[in-house]
């Protein structure tokens, strides 16, 4: 009974670690309700043990949980062909490392292949062993992934990487000498022992893990936070003094009618000296240069009326394409962040290049408003540069501050770089 118990455990683990490898490579369908996948490794664990018991270890056993396999991958996003081939590689490996293990206990135990098979302690031994290297293998893979997709630094991991494999070798070794223990001495009582302390211990190291990676991501988000919150005081800071001078700017436009009176009186007068003097001092009073951008909302205007200005002064020719609603459903500060840190990256960039050039379109479009911004950059390439807080093109923190306020909304962020040209695109949703 311990070992029947023990064969439905071990399968169960093996079903939390394929959906695990599932969820890497495919994003969940989102019109299942959550509580699917927790139901569908529940009976991917029940299908396993079916065919472990009816087929035994033939090949219909192979072919039925591969068939399951790829069924199960169909509660994923993807193509068919995509699917299979994960599926047949997910598979694949959780054979061979069974197979190594196996070889392994043959090699340092002295016993037959019949006997590790036909012996239940030690088939258990082997299904204990296998899992727990399928879990590692599937993590390493998965780590890989990420580092991948979201460059993250192997070194940044260090800690993790050190509580992983210090498990799993302790695990592995726990579990090969308990089971030598148990299989040379052959005291009874202690096979549920035996069986439950293994059993704890593998499910003691995907929690492990578990909780490790949640408080580790839970930290990066707080110390996000406080990166963000020092940029939005900034920001804010900024659209303060944008708004006292577009104030101004109001205010002289308010006024002007008075200030073409008084000059029209220097000019009756033939007092052309002062006439100018008192010209001179409202230019440089209202400081008054391109039109200002007009949307209707009064947040976006400022921050793209600042940042034209700016690349006007520097050189950089700017062409922008605005459409979109006036109430735009986003918070002023995200706006400011946004708006403000592509535009100062984009602007600092330039100022690297002699072909100084900023493209920039928002637009409303399909319930969507979808934001294009290019910008010229120096020839050489950052691979690093999607998710990198270090770049040379000055996209550092300003990027993962933008990339945390889109988190926000439904939106989807895309990066490239070309020749000498930055590209940054991205679209917030309903």
């Amino acid at each position: 009974m311990i070992y029947t118990i023990a064969n439905i455990a071990t399968g169960l683990f093996e079903s939390i670690v394929t959906f695990m490898l599932f969820g890497t490579f495919f994003e969940k369908r989102d019109n299942f309700p959550k509580c699917v996948y927790p139901m569908a490794v529940i009976v991917f664990t029940l299908l396993i043990n079916f065919s472990n018991i009816l087929f035994k270890w033939g090949w219909m056993n192979v072919v039925f949980i591969l068939l399951c396999t790829f069924i199960a991958s169909n509660l994923y996003k993807g193509n068919l062909k995509t699917k299979l081939i994960i599926s047949l590689g997910v598979y694949m490996i959780s054979l061979l490392i069974e197979m190594l293990v196996l070889l392994l206990i043959i090699a340092l135990g002295g016993f037959t292949g019949e006997e590790v098979i036909s012996t239940p302690a030690l088939r258990l031994l082997g299904i204990v062993i296998s899992k727990t290297i399928y879990f590692s293998v599937a993590k390493i893979v998965t780590k890989i992934i990420l580092i991948k997709r979201k460059q993250m630094s192997f070194k940044a991991f260090s800690n993790y990487w050190i509580l992983f494999f210090t498990m799993l070798f302790s695990i592995i070794l726990s579990a090969y000498l308990l089971f030598v223990f148990q299989y040379n001495n052959e005291i009874s009582y202690m096979n549920v022992l035996v069986v439950i302390d293994i059993l704890g211990l593998m499910y003691s190291f995907i929690f492990t893990m578990y909780l490790y990676e949640k408080l580790s991501v839970q930290a990066e988000e707080i110390a996000n936070k406080k990166v963000l919150e020092q940029q939005l005081k900034s920001q804010s800071k900024h659209v303060d003094e944008i708004f006292a001078s577009q104030k101004k700017i109001m205010k002289m436009r308010h006024d002007l009618s008075n200030h073409l009176i008084a000059m029209r009186a220097y000019m009756e007068d033939s007092k052309c000296e002062e006439g100018l003097k008192y010209i001179d001092k409202i230019s440089h009073d209202s400081q008054i240069n391109e039109e200002r951008i007009d949307t209707g909302n009064m947040v976006l205007d400022t921050i793209l009326t600042a940042k034209r200005d700016l690349a006007f002064s520097k050189g950089i020719s700017i062409s922008m394409d605005i459409r979109i609603p006036q109430n735009l459903k986003l918070d002023p500060a995200d706006m400011c962040v946004v708006f403000g840190n592509i535009f100062d990256n984009a602007i600092e960039a330039c100022e690297k290049v002699d072909d100084k050039r900023i493209d920039f379109s928002f637009i409303y479009k399909d319930y969507a408003l979808i934001c294009n911004l290019t910008n010229s950059a120096p020839k050489e390439k950052n691979h690093g540069l999607k998710t990198t807080k270090k770049d040379s093109f000055g996209h550092g923190i300003g990027l993962s501050n933008v990339k945390a306020v889109l988190n926000k909304y439904d939106s989807l962020l895309n990066i490239e770089q070309e020749e000498e040209k930055f590209i940054l695109s991205f679209a917030i949703f309903r």
